[in-house]
């Protein structure tokens, strides 16, 4: 039975009550994030190796309310950074003419202030802020303008805006996640990993007791791939929601163009087909007329009546050539199963997919001819 779901209309169109309008939601979206990052704009030091700050101040957009001498996390070309909050509250007017590539310090980027925290950078992420902020000062360029890709602020998050829309058509804005490797969460979540991965390649397990920590990390390990994927599905479905929602309005948008060539093409496939029988039958009709004339002289020695052949049609040609461009007929090969008993082995495919759940119901009860079933334990950990 159909289920027929509300429908909706919008400046976008008809939509599903259900679900909401893919595009409003996103125009929403991004107006809530742009409304709740306007006034969060500060300004940055970065943390030298030797614990110093930097002389040049960098600005950035902000989602979490931050305080001057706040030690953050701020990304840095393809990674990321201790720096001071050194500015708060920066006036939108001074990054006016490169608003659309300021970084933004994602949310929980605030560090938690222990001694000698600066210290306790590792040598790598001295040696790359350094680097960095040697480059910038022997560039002379401000930063803002010289590190941040276009569109793109260190959560991953891409505006993408029309910038030239076709009359008629609203401004198309989509607001995506789109690298990870910039998400502070998933950052601390692999290095986590990393740790997690290093115990497990260097356990030893030799007796029950052995057992209990192994437990304790496989439950964390467990714990952590799930958050992970969690995070990215968090990641992907936006985009696939946004792909499904294109694929679906480009369906509609070409529905008249397929059915033009289907029905074209039908119908020029149509009238070579009926020219072919009518000339087959043409054809038919002469050869018997030949073949009596054939037995009448045999029979006879001479013909009581001229032999009246009909006139043949002339094929239609395989190509169809004009100044637009040229049609012709290739071979489309297919198939149909009759006789399923004697179709070969090499052609046949077990069917995994009802085969894996019925002997996974059965608990290894079920006997199947030429199959063997058996059971291969795995770890379920519980909280």
């Amino acid at each position: 039975m159909a289920i027929h779901t509300a429908k909706g209309q919008c400046k976008h169109g008809e939509f599903d009550l259900l679900r909401g309008c893919p595009q409003c939601v996103s125009e929403r979206l991004a107006q809530q994030l742009k409304e709740k990052l306007k006034t969060n704009i500060v300004k940055v030091k970065y943390i030298s190796d030797s614990g110093e700050l930097s002389n040049r101040e960098y600005t950035y957009l902000t989602v979490d309310r931050l305080n001057v001498d706040d030690i953050v996390t701020v990304p840095v070309r393809d990674t990321t950074a201790k720096a001071v909050v050194s500015v708060v509250d920066v006036a939108e007017t001074e990054i006016e003419a490169f608003k659309d590539k300021v970084k933004t310090i994602p949310t929980g980027s605030k560090v938690k202030v222990e001694p000698h925290t600066t210290e306790e950078l590792s040598q790598t992420e001295i040696e790359a802020i350094a680097k960095d902020i040697e480059e910038r000062r022997a560039r002379g360029i401000r930063p803002e303008q010289d590190e941040m890709e276009d569109g793109l602020n260190s959560e991953g998050l891409t505006l993408v805006i029309d910038e030239a829309p076709k009359a008629g058509f609203d401004n198309q804005i989509a607001l995506v996640k789109v690298k990870p490797s910039e998400d502070v969460q998933v950052q601390s979540w692999y290095n986590e990993a990393l740790g997690l991965q290093k115990y497990a390649e260097a356990r030893i397990i030799k007796t029950v007791e052995d057992l209990k920590p192994a437990n304790d990390d496989l439950v964390t390990i467990r714990r952590l791939r799930k958050a992970i994927e969690e995070k990215r599905k968090e990641y992907v479905k936006p985009l696939q929601d946004h792909v499904k929602s294109i694929n679906d309005a480009f369906k509609i948008l070409s529905e008249p163009i397929e059915i033009a060539d289907k029905v074209t093409s039908q119908k020029m496939l149509a009238f070579t087909s009926e020219q072919d029988r009518i000339r087959s039958e043409q054809e038919r009709i002469n050869a018997e007329r030949i073949k009596l004339a054939q037995d009448e002289m045999e029979l006879n020695g001479e013909l009581t009546e001229s032999v009246n052949l009909v006139e043949v049609i002339q094929e239609v040609p395989t190509t169809i050539k004009t100044e637009v461009g040229t049609t012709g007929q290739r071979d489309n090969w297919k198939w149909e199963v009759q006789d399923i008993n004697q179709v070969p082995r090499e052609y046949l495919m077990i069917n995994v997919g009802m085969l894996t759940p019925i002997v996974k119901a059965s608990k290894g009860k079920i006997v199947i001819p030429g199959i063997r079933i058996f059971n291969e334990p795995i770890l379920a950990t519980r909280q």
